[in-house]
């Protein structure tokens, strides 16, 4: 079996941490994977090792200084010669391909870019050199690296995926009031004041917000239009009780990768209406399996939700199909396979 490592900062709480735990667990079956942390020094930077398949090795390179992290990860590959690496974040990127092309020039090394961050090609310029190719979850990410960056190595779009969860068919918030949820931090990028726009619309709803505040204007705003039916839940691990209890999802960001909120919203079939940026546009087909408007067009989307509501049960349950048709093709044994076969091809 065929060494594969997968070079992370840390398992903080955040989408790209989510998607490599999935990928992680998933590649076991087929190679021999081990997850390198590159500054886990504190307990709550793993947020996810828990979840850890028992068959992915897990080296924490942290030591007490920042070069004595590097040191201890170059040792590390210099003495095991991975046959592949896959790298995530800025950091990992840069010192999971540099140092596992010194250690083994013949490895097979690939940098993932999730998200339009500026943060997330600081070092392109350097690590563009070592790479045999690089992983993005967006089209739009694929063309910034081959346009703007220069990238001439295989640029290949992956999916985000998913763990399908079964639901039970009594699933539904029989609450008095319909629940709107939204997840991710909370900053100007993520937009939330078309949801508080929503929100003083639909009085007798109920808005969920979990992600850090970090807005002041956000809560400015609220206070103006007196909103006082939208309550912030900080950031959570757990979201299954959340995704469970809601009606709706919104996606407000001015700007996007591919959300894992997305997929998690699909996994438990809750309709979405969300901005139609970055790769959510490729992923829902509006009016068929969720809505799409623009960031700032409030009216449009008051609209959107309010005739959500309305639909009758034959309506409603037509898109629940054409969500599950989603739920079935993001799953994370179909995106790892896609994987797969860019590593051994």
């Amino acid at each position: 079996m065929r060494k594969l490592a997968v070079t992370i900062n840390n398992l903080s709480c955040g989408g790209t941490e989510r998607q490599v735990t999935l990928i992680v667990n998933s590649l076991s079956d087929y190679y021999d994977v081990t997850l390198l942390l590159l500054s886990a020094d504190k307990e709550e930077k793993l947020f996810f090792l828990p979840e850890i398949n028992k068959n992915v090795r897990v080296k924490n390179c942290t030591t007490i200084f920042t070069v004595g992290n590097m040191f201890k990860y170059f040792w590390h590959v210099l003495f095991n010669k991975y046959h592949i690496a896959i790298n995530f974040n800025d950091t990992g990127n840069l010192v999971g391909s540099v140092f596992q092309r010194i250690g083994n020039p013949k490895s097979e090394i690939y940098n993932s870019i999730r998200g339009n961050k500026r943060l997330n090609y600081r070092y392109i310029s350097i690590w563009k050199y070592f790479i045999s190719g690089v992983i993005t979850n967006s089209s739009e990410i694929k063309d910034v690296l081959q346009n703007s960056y220069k990238i001439k190595k295989p640029v290949h779009v992956i999916n985000n995926g998913i763990e399908p969860v079964e639901l039970e068919k009594s699933l539904k918030n029989d609450t008095k009031k319909k629940v709107v949820l939204s997840v991710g931090r909370i900053n100007p990028v993520k937009n939330h004041f078309d949801i508080i726009y929503l929100a003083k619309s639909l009085e007798g709803f109920e808005f969920l917000l979990i992600g850090d505040i970090q807005d002041q204007e956000l809560l400015s705003l609220m206070s103006k239009l007196d909103v006082n039916n939208v309550r912030f839940l900080g950031a959570k691990k757990d979201l299954m009780p959340f995704y469970k209890q809601a009606d709706m999802l919104v996606i407000s960001s001015i700007s996007e990768g591919f959300p894992n909120v997305l997929l998690e919203a699909i996994n438990y079939e809750i309709p979405i209406i969300s901005t139609s940026v970055g790769q959510i546009p490729f992923v829902l087909t509006d009016g068929k399996d969720g809505f799409l408007y623009e960031a700032g067009d409030t009216e449009k989307l008051i609209r959107l939700a309010s005739g959500y509501f309305l639909f009758d049960d034959n309506e409603k349950n037509e898109m629940k199909r054409e969500i599950q048709k989603l739920k079935s093709k993001y799953d994370i044994n179909k995106v790892v396979g896609d994987l797969v076969e860019v590593f051994e091809n």
